[in-house]
């Protein structure tokens, strides 16, 4: 057969870095990203906008989306979550290096790259893996990457020694930088080593995480928003446009951490990110599609649950409420269209359907009572995603458990697809498994608490 041509690994930098720039990295998934049939970010004072390009959440509650009756079976789902925890085990290597990108075609050339903030994250899929079902390799494999982790990027930052921060590294990394510390890549690595002392209490110091902590709120600013990165060759504070993932990821860590260590300045710190990311994004439709908002605002409202819910912790959970409904107006445009009904995106993106469903899930916890609808109706739509997710894994050979940057549902020629997207559907990358693989767990633990019956009450009996 011909050799296909695919735009992957450094490659594809080289050929995007130009055109695409940051939204290339958010549609791949980098950490949650506005799935491919989203529009273009407008404001609300604009006049003449109307329907879809206004949101759901900006047009009085939420609608009821129709699906089709989705019936997920509970061995279905716990035979994908251990099929994907099984192919994260094997895909970290003795050294803690995951197999970062794979492709199912043998022809495709992989350019060999690593990601730091994603090798945390999948730190943070094999934690979320072993606390739902403990074994003993995926506890191995998770300290294997620890390991890897304080090895090769875990470091002091010059001249402020109560500091540590994550790094990356151009010999781990393996493409041309400068040494730099993201504030993603430390916000991430204390979610991961904050699930790992719940799983072997004493791994790292409460004096190292207080110090990666402290990193974080070296990098806020007065008004709760962050620095995206630490580049000492350039100087220090290095701002990219789009860093609200990092800041969600980083009031996430803060919060876990306060979770360990009641310190109330990771509490304020988080509170003070979150607040940010609502007010900057009032008058934005529609909201980011921010995961890790909603995942940090799980771990926050019972922290704040008997402190006054005054104005700054009213717009917080408006903005929650808000992210939720614009996810889900994502879903509902697709709910026709059987192949990739319950995806979250219009190329069907199976990293987007996880990143979203993760989110979401951890926010059905905690929105208030009077968000009835809209906590049914997220459980409505996890049904289809849930089922578009495991039909689009794979189950069996090498790639067991994994899913590819695009469902197998569509075939890599589908004309909906850009020629981008067409050479990368087959690829597999380490994120592509953790996110749905989370998104599977969080949706067994609410079936386990029975809160799914509340979305089909005839089968409760």
């Amino acid at each position: 057969m011909p050799k296909r041509v695919a735009v992957t690994g450094r490659a594809a930098a080289c050929r995007w870095l130009a055109c695409w720039g940051l939204l290339v990295v958010t549609l791949n998934c980098l950490m949650g990203c506005r799935p491919a049939s989203s529009p273009v970010l407008k404001e609300k004072a604009n006049p003449g906008q109307e329907g879809r390009e206004l949101g759901v959440s900006q047009n009085g509650p939420a609608k009821q989306i129709r699906w089709a009756n989705q019936n997920v079976d509970r061995k279905r789902l716990e035979r994908a979550i251990q099929l994907a925890t099984d192919y994260m085990v094997r895909a970290c290597d003795e050294q803690g290096h995951f197999e970062y990108l794979v492709h199912l075609d043998p022809e495709v050339k992989i350019y060999p790259e690593y990601n730091i903030v994603r090798h945390v994250g999948a730190m943070m899929g094999l934690a979320v893996a072993h606390q739902f079902q403990p074994a003993e390799s995926t506890k191995q494999a998770l300290l294997r990457a620890d390991r890897f982790l304080k090895e090769k990027c875990v470091g002091p930052v010059e001249d402020h020694p109560d500091l540590l921060a994550v790094w990356s590294r151009p010999d781990v990394t393996m493409v041309k930088h400068d040494v730099q510390a993201k504030l993603g890549g430390t916000g991430l690595g204390l979610v991961a080593l904050a699930y790992l002392e719940a799983i072997q209490p004493g791994t790292t110091s409460k004096q190292d995480l207080r110090r990666l902590a402290n990193f974080i709120l070296f990098m806020q600013k007065e008004n709760g928003d962050f620095h995206a990165n630490y580049v000492p060759a350039q100087g220090g504070y290095v701002d990219l446009a789009g860093g609200w993932m990092f800041s969600s990821e980083a009031a996430l860590g803060l919060l876990m951490l306060y979770e360990l260590d009641p310190d109330r300045r990771w509490l304020v710190a988080a509170e003070k990110a979150i607040y940010y990311l609502g007010e900057s994004q009032v008058d934005q439709v529609p909201t980011h599609p921010d995961q890790w908002v909603l995942q940090a605002g799980r771990r926050w409202a019972p922290l704040v649950k008997e402190l006054p819910f005054d104005n700054s912790r009213q717009q917080i959970m408006l903005h929650l409420t808000r992210t939720c409904q614009d996810m889900l107006a994502d879903q509902r445009t697709l709910e026709k269209d059987p192949r990739i009904a319950g995806c979250f995106a219009r190329a069907g993106i199976t990293c987007s359907t996880g990143t979203c469903l993760e989110g979401l899930l951890n926010a059905w916890s905690c929105l208030p009572a009077e968000e009835r609808l809209l906590k049914q109706q997220i459980l409505e739509g996890a049904d289809a995603g849930i089922e578009f997710l495991l039909k689009s894994q794979i189950r069996h050979g090498r790639y067991a458990g994994a899913w590819t940057f695009i469902t197998p549902l569509l075939s890599p020629d589908d004309t909906r697809l850009s020629p981008q997207f067409q050479s990368q559907a087959e690829e597999i990358r380490i994120d592509y498994v953790q996110h749905p693989l989370c998104a599977l767990v969080r949706y067994h633990e609410l079936l386990q608490q029975g809160a799914l019956g509340e979305v089909q009450p005839a089968n409760k009996e």
